[in-house]
């Protein structure tokens, strides 16, 4: 009901790594904005800051589960995008991740609530389908938001009935 088709692991480690280990980068404050693929917990593994926010009751407890069972420093949120972000929130975080539907309203929902979380010199990795690329690149135009670089073929899917999605 969410919207939700998991990446496959693989797929969640790699956007971990373009985070990089808080060894080489420093300990970052990263923020999921969604996170049914558990990037979470790679982000987390790499010493990094995690805080998630999700709608989906089943995966803020299995975050909870995870992170009390492996010692990871992850902090679990439940949040709707539709309801404004508190705005001491705001400026806390040196990253975020998210993987939005491919549609205008979702990307520029996501965006929106990701862009004031960042602090000045933040970065965003959002999962863009190859065929919506065009509306991506113009809802970001519209916003004023760079894209910096793509990451083609970066991401692969599986539906709950385990058919690989490109």
């Amino acid at each position: 009901g969410f919207g939700q088709c998991p990446t496959l692991p693989e797929t969640t480690l790699r956007r971990a790594l373009l985070v990089g280990e808080a060894s080489s980068v420093g300990t970052l404050d990263i923020l999921c904005i969604g996170d049914d693929d558990l990037v979470c917990v790679p982000l987390a593994a790499l010493g990094h800051r995690v805080t998630v926010f999700d709608i989906d009751h089943y995966l803020l407890g299995l975050i909870e589960r995870i992170l009390k069972e492996e010692g990871l420093t992850i902090t679990a949120k439940e949040h709707d995008l539709r309801d404004p972000i508190r705005a001491e929130e705001q400026a806390c975080f040196d990253v975020f991740l998210t993987d939005p539907m491919a549609n205008e309203e979702c990307f520029r929902l996501f965006v929106s609530r990701a862009i004031p979380l960042l602090r000045s010199n933040g970065r965003g990795f959002v999962a863009v389908h190859g065929a919506a690329q065009a509306l991506f690149e113009s809802v970001c135009s519209g916003m004023h938001v760079p894209i910096t670089a793509w990451h083609r073929r970066h991401n692969r899917y599986y539906s709950h009935f385990l058919k690989l999605h490109q």
